[in-house]
C-alpha cells in the first residue's frame, strides 16, 4: 500500500513558494468541505458540530464533536468515514481527548505511538472500572471504551482489490481483532484475580493496592517513549 506526497507547505508551485499558514488553512478547509459534503454540521454560536484544529508542528489535524451534540462517539464515528471516502488519512485514539487526528489527502499519516506510560495508564485504568463493586462486564466494557479511546487507523487503498481478495482481508482483520480483544480479556481476568488475592492476603483494599500499582509505574515510566528497565529491590 503507497501513499502519494502531493506536496509540502512552503513548496514551490508555479514559480511562487506558498506560505506555509495559507497552505495549513487550505487543508484544513478541504477537510471542512469533506465533512459538509457528507452531510455534517460545523459548530457555530448556537450549535455544535465539527471542529478542525491545526496540530503545531504536525501535518496531523485534529477533528472532533465540539458543543451540544448528543451521541459525540457516534458524530466522530461519522466524520471518520466521510474522512476516510475522501481520501484522508485518520487515526483515532491517539490521546485521551478523544477525537480524530486526520492528514491532508495524499500524504502519508506518521502514526504517533502510544509511550508505555500510555499503555500502562489505559491498563491501570481498565482495572479501576473492573474492580468497581457489583459492575456488570457489559457495562465495564462500556467505560473501559469510554476513558480508553479506542486506536484505529483508516486508511484509503487506491488499487483496486478482487471482491475475494477484500474478503479475505476483511475476515483477517476481524479474526485478529477478536482474537486480541480474547486475549486482553483474559489477562484482565487474571490480574483481578491476583490483585483480589494479594488484597486478602494484605488486609489491604484493592483500591489502595492498583494506586500503589499506579504510582510505581509512574516512577519508573518516563512521560515520553522511552523505556526504563524495572527497579528491582536491593
Amino acid at each position: 500500500m503507497r501513499w502519494r506526497r502531493r506536496g509540502r507547505p512552503g513548496e514551490l508551485r508555479g514559480g511562487e513558494a506558498s506560505p506555509p499558514g495559507a497552505v495549513r488553512e487550505r487543508q484544513a478547509e478541504a477537510i471542512r468541505g469533506a465533512l459538509r459534503t457528507a452531510g455534517c454540521v460545523e459548530r457555530g454560536d448556537q450549535n455544535g458540530g465539527f471542529v478542525v484544529q491545526a496540530l503545531e508542528g504536525h501535518e496531523a489535524f485534529v477533528v472532533r464533536a465540539d458543543g451540544a451534540v448528543p451521541d459525540r462517539p457516534g458524530e466522530e464515528q461519522r466524520y471518520r468515514h466521510a474522512l476516510g471516502a475522501a481520501g484522508f488519512g485518520v487515526v483515532t485514539g491517539v490521546d485521551d481527548k478523544g477525537g480524530l487526528w486526520v492528514w491532508p489527502a495524499g500524504v502519508r499519516p506518521v502514526v504517533p505511538r502510544p509511550s508505555p506510560r500510555e499503555l500502562a495508564e489505559d491498563w491501570l485504568r481498565t482495572l479501576t472500572i473492573s474492580g468497581e463493586p457489583g459492575i456488570t462486564p457489559t457495562r465495564a466494557v462500556e467505560l473501559m471504551h469510554q476513558v480508553n479511546q479506542p486506536r484505529k487507523l483508516g486508511v484509503r487503498m487506491r488499487t483496486p482489490l478482487p471482491l475475494e481478495d477484500v474478503q479475505v482481508l476483511e475476515d483477517t482483520l476481524a479474526w485478529h481483532a477478536e482474537v486480541r480483544s480474547r486475549q486482553i480479556g483474559l489477562n484482565l481476568l487474571v490480574e483481578d484475580l491476583l490483585i483480589g488475592w494479594l488484597a486478602d492476603a494484605t488486609g489491604q483494599d484493592r483500591p489502595a493496592i492498583v494506586q500503589r500499582l499506579a504510582l510505581e509505574i509512574e516512577n519508573m515510566l518516563p512521560p515520553g517513549n522511552g523505556y526504563l528497565a524495572p527497579k528491582h529491590p536491593g
